[in-house]
């Protein structure tokens, strides 16, 4: 079904501009690997002053805040699967390390930090470009922020159909798609102990009265981390469902206090 979410295809920009905090945001189209149309918005955003050296240490001083859309949403082609998302993801990171060449030229000597957020099953997307996905020599993923996570589509099922009389928990072996964090969780740690760098930091941001995945699963994905020496931090937006993680106050000062964190670590490790 193309065009999601319903009438999408027909929206601008310009028709949520007021809900942007004044953000000037711009379009742009990119191609996937098995030539899918994409859709990307992207805004500059101004880092605040600090004392902090890591943040001083960015030159520039604004970063970039990139949306692909994935297949079949707003006004990108295609249908969406967990294959076809990967490429999708992967074509972002693409599109930012070629911007990034366009702007700062090819030997400017300025690296690129790249962090990755997701939401809900857009976590599962990020953790699977994260663990398997084909980026820019150049550019890996120096941190990840997952908004209502799950740990994977077998697990909600299980989740969502407890009672032993339903069938639907039972027929996982013949899902086509997975998105399975928990395993993409030790294909990072496994990868990084074998080349010898520092895991990207994980900073979890849960939604306290989250109706569609359970608090244990964010919980869950938290100790896994910790079990594979993967640093992680986690926040709980008081009051919140599972779309309105960063709707509330509390739930954007937490974000951006974890983008702030990422990108620290991101240049401390880089």
């Amino acid at each position: 079904m193309p065009g999601l979410p319903p009438n999408a295809r027909w929206e601008k920009i310009t028709d949520w501009e007021k809900h942007c905090g004044g953000l000037k945001w711009e379009e742009d189209r990119t191609v996937a690997e098995d030539g899918t149309d994409l859709a990307v918005v992207y805004a500059t955003v101004p880092l605040p002053k600090s004392k902090s050296r890591a943040l001083m240490a960015t030159k520039e001083g604004p970063s970039a805040h990139v949306y692909i859309l994935y297949r079949g949403y707003w006004t990108s082609r295609g249908r969406p699967s967990e294959p076809g998302l990967r490429l999708d993801a992967q074509a972002g990171a693409r599109w930012i390390a070629e911007r990034h060449e366009r702007i700062y030229g090819k030997h400017s000597g300025t690296v690129p930090i790249l962090l990755v957020w997701g939401q809900s099953i857009g976590s599962g997307v990020a953790t699977n470009l994260a663990a398997t996905g084909k980026l820019p020599a150049n550019m890996p993923i120096r941190g990840l922020l997952l908004e209502t996570p799950f740990v994977s589509i077998k697990a909600m099922l299980e989740a969502i159909y407890p009672q032993k009389w339903l069938p639907y928990k039972h027929l996982w072996p013949f899902l086509r798609n997975h998105l399975d964090s928990w395993a993409n969780f030790g294909i990072i740690a496994n990868a990084c102990r074998k080349e010898g760098r520092p895991a990207p930091l994980v900073y979890i941001l849960q939604a306290e009265r989250d109706e569609i995945v359970p608090k244990e699963q964010s919980e869950q994905l938290y100790q896994r981390c910790l079990e594979l020496g993967i640093p992680v931090e986690r926040g709980i937006v008081p009051s919140a469902y599972h779309q309105q993680a960063i709707t509330y106050g509390d739930g954007k000062a937490l974000a951006a206090e974890a983008i702030l964190k990422l990108i620290k670590a991101g240049l401390y490790n880089g």
